[in-house]
């Protein structure tokens, strides 16, 4: 769960300036970088910016999703019981000498 709220936070911050990054390569211009992106913000005002932000929080969560599953598979393969399986009161145990 931590994983998946860490990287819809991180989809959400990086959201402005990937929107700015496309929007700039769809065009075609001579002007200076930081130019571009000013004028770029100011025309798609502060709700454009987060324009596709629910497709991208999808496609997170679905790399996220799909990484865990990925790293149970793994770890099942192994032989290694995975993080969801192991008792309560192991995991409260291993908790308490890491602290």
């Amino acid at each position: 769960c931590s994983g998946l709220i860490a990287g819809v936070v991180a989809g959400v911050i990086s959201q402005p300036g990937d929107t700015i990054l496309s929007k700039i390569n769809q065009g075609d211009s001579d002007a200076s970088p930081v130019h571009q992106i000013v004028v770029t913000a100011k025309a798609l005002g502060f709700a454009g910016l987060f324009l596709g932000l629910g497709a991208r929080l999808v496609q997170v969560s679905c790399m996220i999703g799909g990484q865990f599953m990925i790293y149970d598979s793994v770890k099942i393969l192994c032989g290694i019981q995975p993080a969801s399986k192991v008792p309560a009161a192991v995991a409260n145990a291993v908790t308490k000498k890491l602290l």
